[in-house]
């Protein structure tokens, strides 16, 4: 079974940029410019920081158990490529990325990211 370096899961401080503009869903290139790690009553979890294309910042979360099947495990695999033994956060952070955002839209007028998956970069991108 794949083991993730504790590091991965120290604690960062995230900064995140209020955008103006709204976000819509839909496949958006990113990179990864940030990780944490947050302890909810649900468990821990591995928060990637991602700035869109667009400039915008959405914060993705996903369960911290790092194997092959895990959700964090195909993450670390769409942005490195293939899933190594052990990950620093440093591999990760830079690394381009496909994100699949899904946005729940309020009749106030402010949104809610519901979901977020990581896909690899699109091909011309890699080239």
């Amino acid at each position: 079974m794949a083991m993730i370096d504790q590091n991965l899961l120290r604690e960062f401080t995230l900064e995140l940029a209020e955008d103006a503009a709204p976000l819509y869903g839909g496949r958006r290139q990113a990179t990864i410019v940030g990780l944490a790690k947050i302890t909810t009553d649900a468990g821990d979890y591995v928060v990637f920081e991602l700035e869109l294309d667009s400039g915008q910042r959405v914060d993705a979360r996903v369960v911290a158990t790092y194997s092959a099947r895990s959700q964090l495990g195909q993450w670390v695999a769409a942005a490195l490529g293939s899933q190594p033994e052990t990950v620093e956060p440093d591999d990760l952070i830079g690394e381009r990325v496909t994100a699949v955002i899904t946005v729940r839209h309020h009749a106030d007028g402010s949104q809610t990211v519901c979901t977020v998956a990581l896909m690899p970069a699109r091909l011309d991108e890699l080239a």
